[in-house]
């Protein structure tokens, strides 16, 4: 049996593989092709662009894996079938229970490599490929050091210490200088919002120098007229793409500290908690396709069902997030729903084929 386990295993790696190199190719294609409107804004070109695509390329693929992996496995006994291969091993007494075990073994295998992949280099790779893309297309108005974001807007300096999102911001230090350089304010605000234009700020601390004096004011709230566009802000913000599992868990329990919207981040969260579990059912999903009454179909259409299947999934998990927040769905809900949904599926044509 490890002879058939070794055999099943081999078979279904390297169609999963196949599977997932061309999905990935596709993905770098069309990337480069929506990267084409940013190249030549500032120090952002061609090789900038193939950079970001490149270390996109860890996300792409373990958001890709349990689609891959679907569409493998179902290539995989596919070509066994035709091969008439299965069919010896049915009339040599092998059960569709131990051929399924071998096959859910192989996709373990697979799991885990992706897992890896997926949660200590992807994060990394992403945050690397958006802080790349902010900076070179900043014109070097923006860097990013272990006392916050710093940000050049005229004749002014920032540096933000902590950005919740792409229009809320704590702990901000602005320094302006003038024509010559010389430093004639210093202020700190406890926080801002961008609102129509215009950056609020609240409980703001001001310092005006002089050549003779400093006189210092505070003011509650207070309006700076900054030409910093918030996008720029990416360079900084924490995405959830851009964290592990354990940063992820511990800014949720900071925005939940703070009375800020988790939504965002607590779905994240649980679709990468999920992402094991929706790539077994997958795997469950191909077995009944090959051994079921769709045996019947050719190997092309069977491929063709898995595809549409696979997508179909990788669609409802995209709809019932964004779905979710704007409904205020708990996260949990959102991310297990597209889950017991192929489930009921995959249980369905089970009993069928038994």
């Amino acid at each position: 049996m490890k002879t058939l386990d070794r055999y099943l295993g081999i078979t279904i790696i390297n169609t999963t593989l196949m599977v997932l190199i061309m999905l990935v190719g596709l993905t770098i294609f069309i990337n480069l092709i929506k990267e084409i409107s940013a190249i030549g804004t500032g120090a952002y070109g061609i090789w900038g662009a193939l950079e970001y695509v490149i270390l996109d390329l860890p996300k792409t693929t373990y958001s890709f894996f349990p689609m891959a992996t679907l569409i493998g496995v179902l290539l995989g006994l596919s070509l066994l079938a035709h091969h008439s291969e299965l069919i010896i091993l049915r009339a040599s007494g092998v059960s569709i229970a131990r051929i399924s075990w071998a096959v859910i073994k192989a996709a373990i295998l697979l799991l885990i490599a992706a897992t890896l992949l997926g949660e200590w280099l992807a994060p990394i790779a992403e945050h690397t490929a958006e802080n790349r893309k902010a900076i070179l297309t900043s014109h070097g108005q923006a860097i990013v050091t272990g006392r916050g974001i710093w940000i050049r807007d005229g004749h002014n300096i920032l540096n933000i210490q902590t950005v919740i999102g792409a229009t809320h911001i704590r702990s901000i230090n602005r320094y302006v200088f003038d024509n010559n350089r010389n430093l004639i304010r210093a202020s700190h605000a406890e926080s801002g919002v961008y609102h129509h234009g215009l950056w609020i700020m609240k409980n703001i601390d001001t310092s005006y120098i002089t050549p003779t004096a400093i006189h210092s004011e505070h003011n509650a709230i207070g309006n700076w007229h900054l030409s910093l566009d918030p996008t720029l802000l990416r360079i900084s913000v924490a995405d959830p793409d851009e964290m592990s599992l354990l940063q992820l868990h511990d800014y949720i329990r900071y925005l939940d500290k703070n009375n800020s919207n988790s939504a965002i981040y607590a779905l994240a969260f649980w679709q990468r908690i999920l992402q094991p579990l929706a790539t077994l059912i997958m795997v469950w999903l191909a077995i009944p396709f090959v051994f079921g009454s769709l045996r019947s179909m050719t190997m092309g259409l069977r491929i063709m069902l898995g595809i549409i299947v696979g997508f179909a999934f990788f669609i409802l998990n995209e709809f019932f997030g964004p779905f979710s927040i704007v409904y205020q769905w708990p996260p949990l809900l959102a991310a297990l729903l597209p889950i017991v949904l192929f489930a009921m599926a995959a249980y369905f044509l089970q009993r069928r084929v038994n």
